[in-house]
């Protein structure tokens, strides 16, 4: 069978001739094989037939890829974005948005919502996401029955279980295809900082041997003398010469990903063959002429320096241009090298010979951990080009000194970890149930969580954290003592970001003795993750702490913003507010231009979810007036 002038595989066959068939379907294949033509077909399959398809992203930047690909594909007018802060062409028939967009169309029973026949979940692993993952699981909770399913994802070791848990609360037939073969099979390798290069074997052969040795009382310093100390740049050097490149390095932070291929790309005894020509041709069409603005940018003259090199890296801090131009230059084959975090792994279908781990561990937020055998394999399986290379070779550079015992053993057998339930509840799902559902019914959708699922038992978990919530919803004037929603309560349900918080600062009573810089500031804080070594290099005029004054101490709101310490904030944004330029802005800040982007557009995003709970229009309207403020230059978005 063949779909796009591909001939397509057994799995892609099964899946497909599912489809066909009005069937859900969950494919687990390997990362590389070719999901995304399923989808593909899907889109195709259900626009013929006249009837709407949603296609979900995890990430904003996978949905605004999807778009521009889905666009040339099946026309302009026929795809439509929605991501909350953008909406274009909301009618039509293919709608590419973030998961959290159709969750939450569910949830306030969007007009639109009988009008869809499929929807496709990209990486619905992401199902096990300790923050996120319960978006996934309501989206698949309160879908209507009618809605067909198309799940892809990498590897998942409890397919049948996850299938058969759609199986049974939706009540129609859904299909698990399951693919672990790769085109291009992956040797796995490893990199020790004073041995070099190793097979698993000697890997393992070696590491007794390090371990055996100092239990007898070797030092490690006796065990390695005479040894140079090993580093990516001397494994980039013997990757290129050995004809291993493009390389792609997955480094688990972005200062990083900077730092190394600038220092790569500055060493004399590394002079890499490249295409000086296509990449200045490229960097002039993709950037524009040397007077734009982004030139001064001082991540652009890194970056640009690097390409030069045949050199690149990628991270989500990056502006979206300068993300799009290494994306097209690293897939033209262009670059030698590409540094990056692992949102390149994600949905980016830009395959290189070998893929290479900096590390095995990485900060999750809340500690260091080594990777789970989901996450290494995800990102390793875009090591082998398909008709290009017989094999593809995965790399991770480590030390027997640092690893954990077994570590590498456990790792090597596949990725072998189930997805597991996330299940929390939000008060946006609250309130949203108690807008359309007596208590018994609410119990009851809730009882078809994949968590309940799951523990394959009749617990409370589900009524106690219920009535925890109703409890807290009522003794805060959302809900009255009949369960009915009050106007607060009606704001509430259409809110999704820190919903509760935002809800509590727009019906306050006082609303209007904040002005409309104010509301923007206070909402720049509810948005704004702070990190460890954030620095504004602005005057601190101490107004930040006079408006959270003003909220009233001893609240709930006055301690949330007390306890984030963040009151810099307001003399940053009010610099963009009062216009000064996006170059000017990044001088006051260690940021990097791609945050405050997306800091910026969080802010719009919540600004029309603002604007669409309200019924006050003089509310709506400053709301608008807001967005035109700070929409300008590089905030503005690029299709």
């Amino acid at each position: 069978m063949r779909y796009k002038s591909f001939e397509l595989d057994q799995f892609q066959i099964d899946a497909v001739t599912a489809i066909s068939q009005n069937k859900s379907v969950v494919v687990s294949a390997a990362t590389g094989t070719g999901k995304t033509l399923i989808a593909d077909y899907a889109i195709d399959m259900y626009l013929k037939k006249g009837q709407k398809i949603i296609y979900t992203a995890p990430i904003k930047a996978l949905s605004n890829q999807k778009y521009r690909q889905f666009k040339e594909e099946f026309g302009e007018d026929r795809v439509g974005l929605i991501t909350g802060d953008i909406v274009i062409n909301p009618k039509g028939d293919v709608l590419i948005m973030t998961v959290e967009i159709y969750r939450n169309m569910l949830m306030v029973s969007d007009p639109m919502i009988p009008e869809i026949a499929c929807v496709v979940f990209d990486e619905i692993h992401f199902i096990n996401d300790r923050d996120r993952g319960i978006i996934w699981e309501e989206s698949i909770i309160f879908s209507p029955n009618s809605i067909r399913f198309v799940c892809l994802s990498a590897t998942i070791p409890n397919v049948v279980e996850f299938a058969s848990w759609i199986r049974k609360i939706k009540e129609h037939s859904v299909e698990v295809v399951e693919y672990h073969n790769r085109p291009v099979p992956l040797t796995h390798m490893f990199y020790e900082k004073f041995t070099g290069l190793l097979s698993f074997e000697d890997f393992r052969k070696k590491e007794k041997e390090f371990h055996s040795s100092t239990q007898k009382g070797v030092s490690k310093k006796e065990y390695y003398k005479d040894k140079k100390t090993l580093n990516y740049i001397d494994l980039s050097q013997f990757l290129y010469k050995t004809k291993k490149t493009p390389t792609l390095c997955f480094i688990f932070s972005r200062a990083k990903t900077e730092s190394f291929a600038l220092e790569l790309s500055r060493k004399k005894q590394l002079t890499l063959k490249i295409d000086s020509t296509k990449i200045n041709s490229i960097i002039d069409e993709t950037l524009g002429t040397d007077e734009n603005e982004i030139y001064n940018l001082n991540t652009s003259k890194i970056l640009i320096e690097c390409l030069k090199k045949g050199i690149g890296f990628h991270h989500a801090g990056l502006l979206p241009r300068l993300k799009l131009l290494v994306e097209r230059l690293f897939g033209e084959g262009l670059l030698h090298f590409l540094f990056a975090t692992e949102t390149f792994a994600v949905g980016i279908n830009m395959p290189a010979k070998t893929v290479v781990f900096e590390s095995l561990r990485k900060y999750d937020g809340v500690s260091f951990r080594y990777l789970k055998t989901k996450e290494y394999y995800q990102m390793a399986g875009r090591a082998g080009r398909r008709g290009l290379d017989k094999e593809g070779f995965v790399i991770s550079i480590l030390d027997f000194e640092h690893i954990m015992k077994n570590y590498i053993n456990d790792l090597m057998k596949g990725d072998i970890e189930p997805i597991k339930s996330q299940f929390q509840l939000s008060y946006n799902t609250v309130i949203n149930l108690a807008r359309q559902y007596s208590y018994r019914e609410s119990v009851y959708l809730l009882k078809n969580s994949f968590f309940e699922y799951q523990s394959n038992s009749d617990s409370n978990r589900i009524p106690q954290l219920l009535n925890r919530r109703l409890t807290t919803l009522k003794k805060n004037g959302y809900l009255d003592e009949h369960s009915n929603l009050t106007t607060k309560g009606f704001f509430l349900s259409k809110v999704y970001t820190e919903s509760l918080l935002i809800s509590e600062i727009f019906c306050r009573k006082d609303l209007w003795d904040f002005n409309q810089f104010e509301w923007l500031y206070l909402l720049g804080l509810v948005v704004y993750e702070p990190g460890k070594n954030d620095y504004f290099n602005v005057t601190n005029s101490g107004k930040g702490k006079l408006v959270i004054e003003k909220l009233g101490k001893g609240t709930m709101l006055y301690h949330y913003f007390m306890n984030k310490n963040s009151f810099e904030v307001y003399d940053f944004l009010e610099l963009w507010y009062e216009n000064i330029t996006f170059l000017e802005l990044m001088k006051r800040t260690n940021l990097l231009e791609g945050d405050i982007i997306r800091w910026f557009r969080m802010i719009i995003d919540v600004l029309f979810q603002i604007k669409n709970a309200t019924d006050n229009p003089e509310v709506s309207e400053r709301c608008m007036y807001l967005v035109y403020r700070i929409e300008r230059e590089y905030i503005v978005f690029e299709e």
